[in-house]
């Protein structure tokens, strides 16, 4: 839902002076172990909230095995390396591991906000 100047700001004052209310959703510092192959999901956006935006942050707690990747919103697979690996994305719907083998510990966080007309 978009902000009408006229309604929701005051006539004059500019969008940045508070108009919009924002709600955020996410975790932070989770540890995250995975034992098994295959696809984890670790984030999913409600289907009734509107649009969010989002900064996800992983940073691996021991040498992880080679074929480990995060996938953002079904895209393409990013390699996670044994160092921080982050990424903002608007929208930010959904965030998935995926390894191959071993043991995957994780150190994650994601905070998506949605913003809306007060």
């Amino acid at each position: 839902m978009g902000c009408n100047i006229s309604t929701c700001c005051g006539i004059g004052s500019s969008l940045i002076g508070g108009c919009k209310c924002s709600v955020q959703y996410g975790y932070t510092d989770k540890v995250i172990t995975i034992t098994a192959a295959g696809t984890f999901n670790i984030w999913q956006a409600d289907m009734g909230l509107p649009g969010l935006s989002g900064t996800f942050v992983v940073q691996p707690q021991a040498p992880l095995p080679n074929n480990t990747f995060v996938s953002i919103n079904g895209g393409a697979l990013i390699a996670i390396q044994n160092d921080i690996l982050s990424n903002s994305v608007n929208p930010l719907e959904s965030v998935d591991i995926i390894t191959g083998a071993g043991t995957t510990e994780l150190c994650v966080s994601i905070i998506a906000t949605g913003f809306e007309c007060c």
